[in-house]
């Protein structure tokens, strides 16, 4: 999923970021699981009209970042 090329995708194909919710009251990894599953492909979005592709960076695994994310969320 990762080694996507954003220029393939339609972006009407891809899942607009404002429509996931993460349901706070579920554990982290059930929030996790919602949220892939909502999104489809992690590492790539959309936020309205801007396609947004996520590249693995740094020293943290991406589903660290995430989990995270989710928790301050």
């Amino acid at each position: 999923m990762q080694e996507v090329d954003p220029a393939a995708y339609d972006i009407d194909d891809l899942v607009d970021l404002r429509d996931v919710t993460i349901d706070r009251s579920l554990p982290l990894r059930e929030r996790f699981l919602d949220f892939v599953s909502q999104i489809k492909n992690p590492y790539l979005f959309k936020v309205g009209p801007i396609i947004v592709k996520l590249d693995k960076g740094g020293d943290i695994r991406f589903s660290d970042a995430l989990a995270r994310g989710l928790l301050n969320s």
